[in-house]
């Protein structure tokens, strides 16, 4: 049995300071990657800036985006978003093939591209429940509505010269 921290505890000065920035970001349409050691809170942080997002109607006060940002940015980066909502039509093998041909051939370190992709679509229901079945319990609520889940899969060393890889994690 998994036991899981369910308070956010803020009495040290640096802690007072990430929960202003929490409070700051979380309700803006800023895109969020919280790292850190295993144990660390990052579920937490997650789960408290999701309840302040834009989408819960949670939080009393709502930054627009440029009030968010620091720079100003290309319209096109300043519009994306990270959907958690997906369309129930079904995704064409064509459109499939070349969204993965398109990232098949992104840049890489030393021009390498060093990933693979594990697809897995609706029309094939084991094979989407399997690869569903890999991701933590809060990104299936919205995961399993996509029409097809990609995994990519990366080589950690170099093909050329069979050192480590690091900046492949980085490209990732």
């Amino acid at each position: 049995m998994a036991l899981r921290a369910t308070a956010l505890v803020f009495e040290d000065v640096k802690s007072k300071a990430l929960l202003e920035r929490i409070h700051l970001i979380g309700p803006s349409a800023a895109n969020v990657l919280i790292t850190g050691e295993t144990g660390t809170g990052k579920e937490l942080i997650a789960r408290h800036l999701h309840a302040l997002s834009v989408g819960t109607n949670i939080s009393k006060e709502i930054l627009s985006d440029e009030q968010a940002r620091e720079h100003s940015i290309h319209p096109l980066l300043a519009q994306r978003r990270s959907w958690k909502a997906f369309s129930t039509r079904i995704l064409e093998p064509e459109t499939l093939g070349l969204l993965l041909e398109a990232a098949r051939w992104a840049p890489s370190c030393m021009n390498e591209q060093p990933w693979s992709f594990i697809v897995a679509t609706k029309q094939n229901p084991s094979q989407f429940n399997g690869l569903l079945g890999c991701l933590h319990e809060f990104n299936v609520q919205w995961a399993q509505h996509a029409a097809a889940l990609i995994l990519s899969v990366s080589r950690l060393t170099f093909a050329s010269n069979g050192e480590s890889g690091t900046a492949t994690l980085s490209t990732m």
